[in-house]
């Protein structure tokens, strides 16, 4: 369940809707934005809302070619999720 997979892998799986990459993805990605989130004035519901914007949006760029690494997936993805919520306060 916590097996480290490459970020490659990774962004394979979110290209073709893996079931159990996404899921890893949420088990190993889920708990950083939670505590991000809540330490800023967040709710859990917001937690919810910002994680799945963020698949969303992590699910675009890989779709549409336009993802540019300049950090490990996870450092991107809290950046995409701190984003979101820095704009929804």
């Amino acid at each position: 369940m916590f097996r480290k997979i490459s970020d490659n892998a990774i962004i394979e799986g979110i290209r073709l809707q893996d079931d159990q990459i996404l899921n890893w993805l949420y088990d190993n990605y889920h708990q950083t934005v939670r505590h991000h989130i809540l330490k800023n004035s967040g709710s859990e519901a917001d937690v919810s809302d910002v994680f799945q914007e963020s698949v969303i949006i992590l699910y675009r760029q890989i779709t549409d070619n336009e993802l540019q690494l300049t950090s490990d997936l996870k450092a991107y993805f809290f950046g995409i999720a701190r984003n979101i919520w820095s704009a929804q306060l």
